[in-house]
């Protein structure tokens, strides 16, 4: 609706233009960058930002590819149908592309889960991830992670990784418009067994290599320092600037590379075949070229849509209002009166940096068992007919689980609606009873398979993250304890929670 509004505005003129300020613009993989760039400064980024190389060069796609989002219902419900790769950017004719997985009747489907993130229970619909894991078709799960959390609690292995404190790396910055490079030493030593990343699987490398008389497996991991300054000599840094590798890493130099002046980037706009001064969809086209659609222009009614999928209610070819179950306006609603607004968190990023002490003090909400749980925003109105007050401890459930959190009364959320950022970590009341403790909202999201009956294609597999109905009431803490003693005995930390020692077996 959003390209409509703009085209019958005139978009590419003076005031009918947009921008994407999150990503840096050299992800459009033009010729260019949108902001004045020199292109060997372009392309070094490029290469910086590993994921261009399967977000946007996804043709041919893998040899057995599987959503992540769709992992848990290809573990339960195999097989699973879906459309489209899933890449962030890729040719529109993707978008119509069938795929499944298992991607025969006889293969053995998914069973071991390599884990590198340990975040998926915090992503999306986290309680069925975790139906998915205690699934006894997954022989193994492991996870390499430095912190022990979320997907880690349901490890068969956790091999405990380095963080970027412990461990000398090379640092670039490129998902912005200001592309830089640098060195950073250790600050620390390594706590306890943990080691990085690298070394990690090169030491899964050496076990393999013998045990299956590869050698070969081994070299490819050389020593960390070797890769460091191979990189860096593929950089503007040593091959346009001169700095070697041990003056750049002694000296601790930060490469900032420099940007053309408008008199250069006139004339790289011109060597590169784009207007100087013309409007703005002229960064992304070149003059007088078409758009990357069949008839050339901007579309209302998509004719590749009309030619794969013409008579597809989610995604028709005309954008028009979709209905569904997750609204204010559904029968649902007269069960689960709220929609939950989930946003990116203020004082995390994602689900990391929820253990950070200081920080935990200020945005979290102390209950009366001490416990510091995730805050969740309520109307006044809204708490008041269920008799909740600020700093009460309520319970936030659906149909898929539930959740526990500190209720702030404000007016800065409508009522009807509640707002608990993402990303709190995963501490289980109950596995059976799907009660968290953490104020893990992602554990309540549905699968894309929500919206289809069993066994037919998905047409969006998309990930749900927000704007779900769920219902909230006041908890009784006292009662909570009685009935999971197990769980409130635990040792807590009293500020961080749940740590590593509850879980160890010694």
């Amino acid at each position: 609706m959003e390209a409509y509004v703009l085209a019958m505005q005139g978009l590419g003129k003076p005031g009918r233009q947009f921008l994407r300020f999150w990503v840096s613009s050299r992800l459009n993989m033009k010729d260019v960058s949108l902001l004045p760039s020199y292109p060997e400064v372009v392309e070094e980024a490029r290469s910086y930002i590993e994921r261009t190389k399967y977000a946007f060069k996804v043709q041919p796609p893998p040899a057995i590819p599987l959503i992540k989002t769709l992992v848990p219902d290809a573990i339960l419900n195999p097989p699973v149908k879906w459309w489209c790769s899933g890449a962030q950017f890729n040719v529109v004719e993707d978008l119509f592309v069938k795929y499944r997985y298992p991607p025969t009747d006889d293969h053995p489907g998914i069973r071991m889960i390599w884990n590198e993130n340990a975040c998926y229970t915090t992503c999306w619909h986290g309680y069925k991830f975790i139906e998915a894991l205690r699934n006894p078709k997954i022989e193994f799960h492991l996870v390499i992670h430095p912190w022990f959390e979320n997907d880690a609690l349901f490890a068969d292995l956790v091999l405990p990784a380095l963080t970027d404190h412990e461990v000398a790396d090379l640092v670039v910055s490129a998902r912005s418009e200001i592309v830089g490079i640098a060195y950073h030493d250790k600050c620390i030593e390594p706590i306890g067994e943990s080691k990085s990343d690298y070394e990690i699987h090169r030491m899964i490398a050496e076990r393999l290599a013998k045990e299956f008389n590869k050698p070969e497996l081994i070299e490819k991991f050389p020593d960390p320092e070797v890769i460091l300054k191979e990189f860096y000599e593929k950089t503007l840094a040593f091959k346009k600037n001169g700095i070697s590798w041990e003056e750049f890493k002694t000296k601790k130099k930060i490469m900032i590379y420099s940007h053309p002046t408008w008199e250069e980037w006139v004339e790289i706009k011109k060597k590169f075949g784009y207007d100087t001064y013309d409007s703005f969809m002229s960064k992304f086209y070149k003059a007088k070229s078409n758009l990357e659609t069949p008839s050339g222009k901007i579309e209302y009614q998509s004719q590749l849509a009309l030619k794969y999928a013409p008579t597809d209610n989610e995604r028709p070819p005309v954008a028009r209002w979709i209905e569904h179950d997750e609204l204010p306006i559904s029968t649902k609603r007269r069960k689960y009166p709220f929609i939950v607004c989930s946003n990116h968190p203020r004082y995390r990023f994602h689900s990391q940096g929820d253990e950070i002490i200081w920080l935990r003090e200020i945005y979290k909400v102390r209950g009366p068992d001490g416990y510091l749980y995730e805050g969740v925003w309520i109307h006044p109105s809204d708490a008041e007919k269920l008799g909740i007050k600020d700093g009460d401890i309520i319970m936030i459930y659906n149909d898929y689980g539930s959740t526990l959190a500190g209720a702030i009364i404000t007016e800065r959320i409508i009522p009807g609606a509640i707002s608990i950022d993402h990303g709190a970590r995963v501490d289980m009341i109950s596995v059976d009873d799907k009660i968290d403790r953490g104020g893990a909202i992602d554990l309540l999201m549905p699968t894309p398979t929500f919206k289809y009956m069993p066994g037919e294609e998905i047409r969006v597999p998309e990930q749900v993250c927000s704007g779900i109905l769920v219902n909230i009431k006041k908890v009784d803490i006292n009662e909570l304890m009685s009935k999971y003693p197990e769980a409130f005995k635990r040792k807590m930390h009293p500020i961080i929670g749940p740590t590593t020692e509850i879980y160890l077996v010694t």
